[in-house]
This record gives C-alpha cells, structure tokens and sequence, in this order.
C-alpha cells in the first residue's frame, strides 16, 4: 500500500450519508488522484466538533470509495453539505513509508515503500571508513568515494533478514 498525499484539497459532501455508507460522493473531486491499485489517501469530515477520517481507496468522478472511522474516529451520519478536507492526521505524520510486511534479505526499499525491482537504478548509502556503499540491486560494493560521485536514484535501502 502507498499513501498518497495531495496539498488543499476540499469539498462538500453531495448528499446525507448514515454511518455504513461506503461510498461517498463529493461536490468536487478537483485535486484529488485517481487510485491505483493499493494506493490510498486519508480524508477528513467535519461538522463542528464531530470528526471522522476516512481512507479513501477508489476514486471515479466526484464518487469515493472509503473504509470507515480511521485513526480511532467513530463512523458517524453526516448531513449533506458536510465539509470533506485533506488534513494532515497522526498517522500521516507517524507513517512516511509503508513498509511492505515481508523483504526478501538483501533487498533494496524505496522510499516509496516498494521493493527494486530494476537493474537500470544505482542505489548508495553510507559505508565504513569513509567509504560509500552502492549497489545495483544484486550486489554491494564498498568503494572510497570519487570526485564528482555518481548518480544515484536513491538513498533508503533495507538489508538483511
């Protein structure tokens, strides 16, 4: 799962919705991606000083589809015209990667909280004695760093078991 995240995002709700509605449709969907696969996004209602975030998991058109009560908010009915924003929450800031449950050892994670999976990437990170590690996704090499360096793709690695 990758969270995605998007800057000043909100909107309305377009309807009332109980507390098991799981889609909700907004009046406007300008800002927000479309999803792909586990990619997700948190969203916050708002009336007063009622709060529920949702995690949106699908997007078609002005339609989300959304787990309920995230972050320990209770699912609750919302009036049409409820206020639906992009907030930063406690878990957005605890969790910058998601980081996947099982890594082969020796295996290389992105920041993005995948796995590489490309021999065209270089990978680095600092080693011992000065010395810079790389990678090309096989193998490590320790190596005194050169003058000028090289181009690397990434710096977050994840080795061993």
């Amino acid at each position: 799962m990758s969270r995605v995240h998007v800057n000043n995002y909100s909107s309305t709700i377009n309807g009332a919705i109980n507390n098991s509605v799981t889609t909700i449709v907004v009046t406007s969907a300008t800002g927000l991606p479309t999803l792909s696969g586990s990619d997700f996004y948190h969203l916050t209602l708002v009336s007063g000083a009622t709060v529920e975030i949702v995690k949106v998991t699908a997007r078609t058109g002005t339609s989300l589809t959304v787990v309920r009560a995230q972050e320990s908010t209770s699912a609750v009915s919302w009036a049409d015209g409820s206020i639906i924003s992009l907030r930063g929450t406690a878990n957005s800031f605890d969790r910058k990667v998601e980081i996947p449950t099982s890594v082969t050892a020796n295996k290389i994670l992105k920041s993005d909280g995948t796995v590489y999976t490309s021999s065209t990437e270089t990978y680095a990170a600092p080693g011992t004695s000065g010395n810079v590690m790389t990678s090309d996704g096989t193998n490590w090499t320790s190596a005194a760093p050169t003058a000028g360096g090289a181009s690397v793709s990434s710096i977050f690695f994840l080795m061993g078991a």
